[in-house]
């Protein structure tokens, strides 16, 4: 490949690897979000569990408590997409190929730089005449 080539493929994998690292982090970002709202309404069924124990006289309205606060935990985390630990192992595998992806363009820009410039050096030192005689 020329030279020219070997570097729009590297800014076109540049932008993909920044767009789907976007993406993936977007998705993170989200599950987390939902597993946390998800933990502080457990955690507050669990304080209506404890004053349930406390007080048996209780235990119909803060039972009542306890299943309205069930219509807002999403239980669908995971068939919404992938899990949280899944998406951030999809994330690093995804750097780790991009970055191998990237060294070896790179060696190959290396590579075709120092060939045209050895091009270069000799065709230019051709074209001079040389003086010396």
């Amino acid at each position: 490949m020329k030279l020219k080539n070997l570097i729009l493929l590297k800014f076109v994998t540049l932008l993909i690897t920044f767009f789907c690292s976007v993406y993936l982090l977007g998705n993170i970002t989200d599950t987390y979000k939902t597993i946390e709202a998800n933990h502080k309404i457990l955690l507050e069924q669990k304080k209506t569990y404890e004053e349930i124990i406390r007080d048996p006289q209780a235990k119909q309205e803060l039972l009542k408590i306890i299943k309205v606060s069930d219509v807002f935990l999403d239980y669908n985390i995971e068939n919404e997409g992938f899990s949280f630990n899944t998406n951030i192992w999809i994330l690093l595998i995804f750097w780790i190929v991009a970055s191998y992806i990237f060294t070896i363009l790179n060696s190959k820009i290396e590579k075709l730089k120092g060939e045209e410039n050895l091009f270069e050096k000799n065709t230019f030192y051709k074209k001079i005449p040389n003086k010396s005689h």
